[in-house]
């Protein structure tokens, strides 16, 4: 063992001691899992814990039957390793591809109890809400039922360098069998003994007296959404992914598919049993995801998949998340040409301009593919930690053009996952930065921080460079571009129906923009042939366009606030329920009188602030958590 190694041990030593001191008085409640006799020669259990985020080190005993089973070998399986090298006894240092060690372990077992200790070294990797703290695998002596108890499971969180005593976490055991091509996935009885655990979880947030019953419901979705997205996430096992030249390489099979599909539909008929009456818990997973193994010497991932993949997928009506070190992308079955028989996707790092940046590459059956079908565009996530004090809301993903670099409309910056998300229906160069676009006329405007956001991500321009003229009023053609922008709206007129109106004519700027909004249904013209682009646009034609263009996008419009305008009588009777549903959403709000105005021409302050909400409900609907801070 090298000098460093041994530090490194001691390292351990001390952190793994400081966790036994600090939380010796914290037992968890015991919890037991009866495992069914089984045929094969081998099985393998998991301790599993929730609400560990940032997990470090853990201790954990655990009671079997020594005269049924015998511990052949234990696993950490909260930080990644590839190979593991023996220090003393049943301890060992776990190491990366580089040879790099990244946490130890110790274990015994006396008297048919199992003490095992593990911990990460250095900064150690974070780690997700739920995760899988160790894999024991046990050599089966006798094919009779048994019993495995968890005693105790203690763990401590690392977050920025400092130590911290996770008192809220729960754990519970799964037991696990190896499928053929797709690693370790649990069995009915592994699932079933997992969402067992999470119910009580759920049982001790409706006895909690002290909450609300609409606290105690958000509270319960908040972890059904958790709870439920974990389970439809499968890993593919290290030893299915090539390293070469700096490139990992994997191929995700049917059977990837097949074993989170089946975890998924065994969560969810357990669950509804319970709660069918109270949430609609298909409508709380949208995506499977697989998620590569990492490793720290490729600058690259390449992962190939067949067109029947996503047809499985499709078939359940979800998407298919891919996440590798560099990007994960979202899929809609519809998205790649329907003639494909295979397809390829791949994330590279690399510096453009000076800073990091990921080329995104896609190719079906050994063809490159430059663009796809903008209905259905991939939604790309990349890893992105901002500095401190970044406005995470002008944090921006850009398209890296040759010298130039354009930002995108689609792009916000999901805190929770820490990832930057925008749609694309082409392939390119991307890089993640804080926008720094502003106007000196908006100092201090009440609009300026909202200009600043929307600018920043080439929805909205300045009559300058240094100008924005945030009072001045805006037509219905440059409202309908901002709208477009803002929906991702198709401005290609070559496969669009043409409109139906006399003074929009094909050469005319907004002619593209017109079209498409038309097209998506969100605009129908002052009369069947006149839409009046050069006119101010009112305040309540803005909110009819803004309206139609969130039922377009499928936005919920929750109506949680009240409806109070002194001015209401003065709505125009087309433009009444759409006032009405934005004002009670939060959409739309009037001055300090709380007066609507609707027959007064929109400022481009206000038209900006109409869009910066429903956009806001876009992304919010759909995970992006864009107006968080």
């Amino acid at each position: 063992m090298n000098s460093m190694s041994k530090r490194l041990r001691i390292l351990t030593v001390a952190v793994i001691a400081a966790l036994l001191c600090s939380l010796a008085s914290g037992a968890a409640a015991a919890e037991s899992v009866v495992l069914p006799p089984v045929s094969q020669s081998v099985i393998s259990v998991a301790v599993k814990a929730e609400d560990v985020e940032h997990l470090y080190s853990t201790q954990i005993s655990l009671s079997f039957d020594e005269e049924v089973l015998e511990l052949a070998s234990a696993e950490p399986a909260f930080f990644a390793a590839d190979e593991s090298r023996v220090v003393r006894g049943n301890g060992a240092e776990w190491m990366n591809a580089s040879n790099t060690v990244v946490g130890f372990h110790q274990y015994e077992v006396k008297d048919g109890v199992l003490h095992y200790a593990a911990t990460q070294v250095g900064a150690g990797v974070a780690t997700a809400g739920i995760t899988n703290v160790v894999v024991l695998n046990f050599n089966v002596l006798k094919n009779e039922e048994t019993a495995l108890t968890l005693l105790d499971a203690q763990y401590i969180a690392s977050r920025d360098g400092v130590l911290t005593p996770l008192t809220g976490a729960s754990s519970h055991i799964t037991q696990w069998h190896e499928s053929p091509g797709s690693g370790w996935v649990p069995p009915v009885s592994g699932v079933d003994t997992e969402v067992d655990a999470f119910l009580r979880t759920l049982d001790s947030i409706r006895n909690d007296h002290s909450l609300s019953e609409e606290e105690q419901r958000r509270m319960i979705e908040d972890k059904l959404i958790v709870f439920i997205r974990e389970q439809a996430r499968v890993v593919i096992p290290e030893r299915r992914a090539v390293v070469t030249d700096a490139t990992l390489e994997a191929e995700l099979q049917l059977a990837d598919i097949d074993s989170v599909m089946q975890t998924l539909q065994q969560t969810l008929e357990r669950l509804e049993k319970q709660y069918k009456q109270t949430f609609d818990l298909s409508e709380l997973i949208d995506e499977l995801v697989i998620v590569l193994p990492s490793a720290d010497s490729s600058r690259k991932s390449v992962v190939t998949l067949s067109a029947a993949l996503l047809d499985k997928v499709r078939a359940k009506g979800l998407s298919l998340a891919i996440g590798m070190a560099e990007a994960e992308f979202l899929l809609h079955p519809d998205t790649i040409l329907e003639d494909a028989k295979m397809i390829t996707l791949s994330a590279e790092r690399k510096t453009a301009h000076g800073q990091d940046a990921v080329e995104l590459q896609v190719w079906t059956d050994d063809q490159r593919i430059a663009a796809f079908n903008p209905q259905h565009p991939i939604e790309v996530r990349l890893p992105y930690k901002p500095q401190s004090g970044t406005d995470r809301e002008k944090v921006t993903v850009y398209r890296i053009n040759g010298s130039e670099e354009q930002p995108l409309a689609s792009s916000r910056y999901n805190v929770e996952t820490g990832k930057a998300v925008f749609d694309t229906s082409h392939f390119s160069t991307f890089a993640v930065k804080p926008s720094s676009v502003t106007f000196g006329d908006i100092e201090r405007h009440w609009g300026q921080h909202i200009i600043e956001v929307l600018a920043g991500k080439g929805i909205i321009h300045g009559k300058s460079i240094k100008s924005f003229d945030p009072d001045a009023s805006i037509t219905r053609a440059e409202f309908a571009a901002l709208v477009a922008r803002t929906f991702g709206l198709d401005a290609d007129t070559a496969d669009k129906p043409a409109v139906s109106f006399a003074d929009v004519r094909e050469g005319d700027w907004f002619y593209p923009v017109i079209a498409a909004v038309y097209e998506a249904g969100i605009v129908k013209g002052t009369t069947p042939t006149a839409f009046e682009p050069n006119k101010l646009i009112t305040r309540e034609q803005m909110a009819v366009m803004i309206a139609a263009a969130a039922k377009a996008g499928n936005i919920r419009l929750h109506e949680s606030h009240p409806f109070a305008a002194p001015d209401a009588a003065h709505i125009s009777p087309y433009a009444r329920e759409s006032m009405h549903a934005l004002v009670k959403t939060g959409v739309m709000k009037g001055d300090e009188k709380k007066q609507l105005k609707p027959q007064d021409p929109a400022t481009r302050a206000e038209a900006a602030a109409l869009l910066y909400a429903i956009r806001g409900l876009k992304y919010e609907s759909s995970g992006g958590d864009e107006h968080a801070q």
